[in-house]
């Protein structure tokens, strides 16, 4: 494959037919010069993108004949998320798709979860046909045509009022640019090392150590309530009683950093002994994954302690239903939650971004949008998050859904029943985005 990014052709020609399962990796883990070559030579090699979106393109661009054809299997993502959106834009503007046949949520490949189809590309194609299988014997298989005029921003390929709603959806002011950032929660550099069951009592935290069997005690300063992605629940009141050693202090520009082994040591005595019983283990983690081991008791992403510090909502990044919750308590959520933070200069209440994201239009959008894991689960990460859009929010509409959100707050104190209160909310939400009836019932099927 080295020939297919800048080295000279096979015998110099071009190709009838190009076949292929091109590679699937992250922009993340590729070299800068890659990256940077990339940028300047692929229309699609935008934001946070998968090289197959790179392959897809040079095949079309540079491998083919005029009448010639690429076939792939790769993933269907491209279709909908963020960074797709190069790729999906060139393929348009060419009309160099003319076939899609994905395989849903069914796994292909037994090795890994990536959730695939094939495509088939070309030049000058007339439109484009769809199918998704139900299952991988492919039978009955029924496609349907696309005019390219039909086909939004978004490729849903649902009908015409799916594809019209996903713009809707898409076309305010997005929420990447409404919220300060979309964090992910610290991670450790082992949860049975730096994570404990227990509970503070005065000036010292009393728990739990999986790793040594035994209970310990160490000073309360150093230890914060974690939550893990099970501790998150919709509307609800958050609750932990494990907690994270976390060693590091904001300096004077307010920058979070380890606290200084030598103050360590003398200051947090206790800590520091029990942290001490895994050195030799956390200094060969910190080199394998190439961090500072200077500091081997850090752990291996501690964030702001700002964000956590502030109030916030926060998700957990897999659901099969959103589960979004307020925090006014400095919780610290763990890789697997994520915290919404507003800008200084937002005004609007909490409780209203929290009604819209608990809306069964805002799940209606993720799933349309973003990964899908085994028994429809999916992410609810930074990058799918971000895309979706919110209307401008008038103070009718938040003076209707602030006391809604309030009572079922109130009511899941209690474990009642809160969604006759729910359906109010997205009654709300659906006046805000202006949907039709045909909208509402594609949501609500």
């Amino acid at each position: 494959t080295k020939w297919m990014f800048g080295l000279p052709k096979i015998n110099g020609g071009f190709f009838d037919i190009v076949i292929g399962n091109p590679p699937y990796v992250k922009v993340q883990n590729i070299s800068k010069n890659q990256t940077d070559y990339f940028k300047k030579t692929f229309v699609s090699a935008k934001g946070k993108y998968d090289i197959y979106v790179l392959f897809i393109e040079n095949s079309i661009r540079n491998l083919i004949k005029e009448n010639g054809q690429v076939i792939f299997i790769n993933p269907h993502r491209f279709m909908i998320a963020d960074y797709g959106f190069g790729l999906r834009n060139y393929l348009i503007e060419k009309k160099a798709i003319e076939k899609i046949l994905v395989f849903g949520v069914e796994q292909v490949f037994d090795a890994a979860t990536t959730y695939t189809g094939i495509f088939f590309f070309s030049k000058n194609s007339k439109n484009i046909s769809f199918c998704e299988a139900d299952n991988l014997e492919l039978n009955d298989l029924e496609f349907k045509r696309y005019e390219f005029s039909q086909i939004g921003a978004v490729w849903s390929f649902k009908n015409e009022n799916s594809t019209n709603l996903l713009d809707k959806l898409t076309k305010h002011k997005l929420v990447k640019n409404i919220f300060q950032g979309i964090f992910q929660g610290l991670i450790s550099m082992g949860d049975d090392i730096q994570m404990l069951d227990g509970k503070i009592i005065e000036d010292k935290f009393i728990g739990f150590s999986k790793r040594l069997q035994m209970n310990i005690e160490i000073e309360s300063s150093l230890m914060k309530p974690i939550l893990k992605g099970e501790n998150i629940q919709r509307y609800s009141e958050l609750k932990t009683s494990l907690y994270v050693f976390y060693p590091h202090i904001e300096n004077e520009k307010n920058k979070t950093i380890p606290i200084n082994e030598v103050t360590f040591k003398k200051q947090y005595p206790l800590g520091y002994n029990y942290i001490f019983n895994f050195k030799n283990e956390l200094e060969e983690k910190k080199i394998k994954y190439k961090t500072n081991s200077k500091h081997w008791y850090s752990l291996h992403r501690s964030r702001e302690l700002s964000l956590f510090n502030s109030e916030k909502i926060i998700t957990p990044q897999l659901q099969n239903k959103s589960s979004f919750t307020i925090d006014k308590n400095s919780f610290f959520p763990d890789a697997g939650g994520y915290m919404l933070i507003k800008k200084e200069n937002d005004l609007i209440d909490l409780k209203v971004y929290l009604g819209i994201f608990n809306s069964s239009l805002f799940y209606y959008f993720i799933k349309q949008t973003s990964t899908p894991y085994n028994n429809n689960y999916y992410y609810f990460k930074t990058n799918y998050i971000q895309p979706f859009s919110i209307p401008e929010i008038n103070e009718t509409f938040q003076v209707l859904i602030i006391p809604i959100v309030e009572k079922i707050i109130s009511l899941k104190l209690l474990y009642e029943d809160t969604s006759l209160l729910e359906n109010e909310i997205n009654k709300l939400v659906y006046d805000l985005y202006n949907l039709t009836d045909d909208e509402i019932a594609i949501i609500e099927q």
